[in-house]
């Protein structure tokens, strides 16, 4: 085989483009290397955040559990607030009524009490008529006395019936 000569010029190119190689190489080895880095800082970056989303995912769970609980706590409390207010207002109710049948009762009582005790002492004006009558004790003007005080008795007791019957 027979050697052929060399160009130096042209192992002068050749080392050259060795050497940009090389440092083409060093280069990508370095970017190769930071976006390695990168990758893993952002990969760490990323752990950290689903660390934080899962624990605001659970602080947001027991939230919500808790509102949940105020909620049927509030449900119940309204629930016994309406059941209060509809005994109140019945209570209410039984009051006002109590209060119309006693203003009614008034109404009727006194009229009639009135009356009651008009004829109860119109009985008892009978009975001293009659027994000073039997006694022979009777006068006159006792008996025109009674005559008038009947007649003023029979309208008080006429009249107090009627408001009871009105």
């Amino acid at each position: 085989h027979s050697l052929r000569a060399v160009d130096p010029a042209a192992l002068v190119e050749v080392a050259q483009a060795i050497g940009s190689l090389d440092e083409l190489k060093q280069d990508l080895e370095q970017q190769v290397l930071a976006r390695t880095a990168a990758l893993q800082q952002a990969n760490v970056d990323l752990d950290r955040e689903r660390e934080q989303l899962s624990t605001e995912v659970e602080r947001r769970q027991a939230q919500e559990k808790r509102l949940q609980r105020v909620n049927a706590d509030l449900a119940k409390s309204l629930e016994h607030l309406s059941v209060a207010q509809k005994t109140l207002i019945e209570s209410e109710k039984m009051i006002a009524l109590g209060g119309l049948v006693a203003g009614v009762a008034h109404e009727i009582n006194t009229p009639i009490g009135l009356g009651l005790t008009g004829a109860s002492h119109f009985q008892y004006m009978v009975d001293q008529l009659r027994a000073k009558f039997s006694a022979g004790e009777l006068e006159e003007v006792e008996f025109v006395r009674f005559l008038d005080d009947s007649t003023e008795l029979s309208r008080t007791i006429f009249s107090s019936l009627e408001r009871a019957a009105a």
